[in-house]
């Protein structure tokens, strides 16, 4: 954390040694272990008012929270561990270094989090794709399913990812995921569920750094 008044910095989570298999889990957050983080994300509860820093960490296959306010500020815990039982609907399976995983909320404090997963509704084997969770749980599919396609314009679960290293969403709640494997930048309709490209043509590239994207557009 860096004191943006002092410039001062201090360690909030990590720098522990505590083993496997809990990492440090219901501990100290500075005395847990993170391996290989890659993501950080604050976000503040609109009713409660309580803020929660969720961190990715590819090396060790899971998504963790720390409280940063509350009863229990300063503590980690396990928020999506991996797991190798696929059952149900929905089942989050891990966070690896590809298709990396990711974790982002809307204005009315939704989540989503993307990542691999498996069940009936990706198709019943492990894919790369995005769900919506509550609580410590993945409820619902969003998009990705096995032998899905990067069709414009089809429903976002019958999408194919080949990654979905990050999440963002925009005001009106339109959900965007980096699909980096796939070489471009796809964007999910808040009201329609349907994803279209938004940057990107499914090639890899170097061109210059002010050279002209392809964006497309939805009216």
């Amino acid at each position: 954390v860096v004191d943006l008044v002092s410039g001062l910095i201090s360690t909030f989570a990590g720098g522990g040694s505590a083993p496997a298999p809990g990492y440090g889990d219901g501990g100290a957050a500075t005395s847990a272990a993170l391996t290989n983080p890659t993501q950080v994300v604050l976000f503040t509860d609109p009713i409660s008012g309580t803020s929660t820093l969720y961190v990715t960490d590819i090396s060790q296959g899971r998504i963790r929270r720390v409280d940063v306010s509350g009863a229990n500020a300063g503590v980690i815990n396990a928020f999506l561990t991996p797991s190798a039982v696929c059952s149900g609907a929905v089942s989050w399976y891990s966070c690896g270094a590809d298709p990396g995983c990711s974790v982002a909320f809307d204005g009315s404090g939704t989540g989503f989090v993307s990542g691999s997963f498996c069940g009936t509704d990706f198709g019943g084997t492990i894919v790369s794709g995005i769900a919506r969770f509550a609580g410590g749980s993945v409820v619902a599919q969003v998009a990705g399913v096995y032998l899905g396609t990067a069709a414009e314009g089809i429903s976002a679960r019958n999408a194919g990812f080949s990654s979905t290293l990050a999440l963002a969403l925009d005001a009106v709640g339109n959900l965007y995921a980096l699909d980096a494997s796939g070489e471009r930048i796809r964007r999910i309709d808040g009201a329609s569920g349907r994803i279209d490209t938004v940057i990107g043509t499914g090639t890899a590239g170097t061109t210059g750094a002010y050279s002209r994207t392809t964006v497309r557009t939805t009216g």
